[in-house]
């Protein structure tokens, strides 16, 4: 299935997909330590904390740093004459783009492997170290996020937007750690340390002193609506921000999850829209970068004398930028164009696709 060819360029491509990634980390690193000049956390944890976040960047440029890196291998068989042998001893252009795509699993291996698993935890450890809330003791994570604890309440927030929260779940427990209270609102207001809701759905847990087998109680629930209520926190509006899920900290699976929670308690700020486009961009960026490939590789081909090697590359890293800054406009074209989140997700990496389709079949 794979000949010496297809695993020499693999090699190639695999070498310079980390060496490029090396490069765009180190911009990424500088990018994060402008963005946490004001946390005041000692050195090394403030070091250990941007270097883990930084990894969040790669969600967003992976096709172009892919991109740059199939540029770099290939422009470098084409520059020593490799891809010209080859040729001549009858390799035509569709055997090069299976060499190509055989290549390019390689890489989906590697790099999707660490977007899915490895990813996901350092920038999660990222947020534990930079937060505000630093103590194990003040903070928990579940399903729906992080839980940061004030005295004798644990607050989840879902988003935050200025002043304001969304999706806010509040629970006050007793010095047993026995649930009494639960509050959730879909919204409220942080104004000098006291958060404010409004139409609450209050949930009361009544514990009587009879004990049960295996150590069971008797409980009775009461549940009703409260208009308004305020919290007096012993916190920062700053600790909420970093609370918050982002769709970098998920692997696929709990991403769509996590919007249908958002959506079924129909938390209004809660941007239940990101996470399902992150979601469809995960899984259609294959489609992204075989186009991004398909689309360049013909110029790459093209005689030296029509174009140098070294303004190939410029054009192929041109394309990769505006790739990254159209997925961009996609992400936020709900807020203007009312398009649906999938949809939007899907309409750049299809184009892509089938674009580069059409360039390969009138190329060979």
């Amino acid at each position: 299935m794979f000949s010496k060819i297809d695993l020499y360029f693999s090699k190639k491509f695999i070498f310079s997909s980390l060496l490029v990634g090396v490069v765009f980390y180190a911009l990424f690193f500088l990018v994060g330590l402008l963005e946490n000049l004001d946390n005041n956390l000692p050195v090394g944890d403030y070091l250990l904390g941007v270097s883990l976040g930084t990894f969040a960047f790669f969600y967003g440029f992976l096709p172009t740093i892919l991109l740059m890196a199939f540029l770099f291998a290939f422009g470098g068989m084409v520059s020593k004459r490799e891809i010209v042998a080859l040729q001549a001893l009858g390799y035509p252009f569709r055997s090069l783009v299976l060499m190509v795509l055989k290549g390019t699993f390689f890489i989906f291996l590697i790099w999707g492997t660490l977007m899915e698993y490895a990813f996901p935890l350092a920038v999660n450890q990222s947020k534990k170290i930079l937060s505000p809330v630093q103590s194990n003791e003040n903070t928990t994570v579940s399903i729906t996020g992080e839980w940061v604890r004030s005295e004798d309440f644990f607050i989840n927030i879902v988003s935050t937007q200025d002043s304001k929260v969304f999706g806010v779940t509040i629970r006050q427990v007793n010095p047993q750690g026995q649930l009494l209270n639960q509050y959730y609102a879909a919204q409220g207001e942080w104004q000098n340390n006291t958060l404010s809701l409004q139409k609450i759905t209050h949930t009361k847990y009544h514990y009587k002193n009879q004990a049960l087998p295996q150590g069971l109680q008797h409980i009775r629930i009461e549940r009703n609506t409260i208009k308004n209520k305020d919290f007096k926190l012993n916190l920062t509006f700053d600790t909420f921000s970093y609370s918050i899920l982002e769709p970098n900290q998920m692997v696929l699976s709990q991403l769509l999850s996590y919007a249908d929670y958002i959506t079924k308690n129909h938390i209004d700020g809660g941007g239940a829209g990101k996470f399902i486009f992150s979601f469809w961009e995960r899984v259609l960026m294959p489609l992204s970068i075989i186009g991004l490939i398909l689309i360049t590789m013909p110029t790459m081909l093209g005689t030296p004398r029509v174009q140098k090697l070294g303004d190939k590359i410029f054009i192929g890293v041109l394309i990769g930028v505006m790739y990254f800054i159209f997925t961009e406009l996609a992400r936020n074209s709900n807020s203007y164009l009312a398009i649906p989140h999938s949809i939007a997700a899907a309409i750049l990496p299809c184009l892509l696709f089938f674009y580069g389709c059409f360039v390969y079949y009138r190329t060979k």
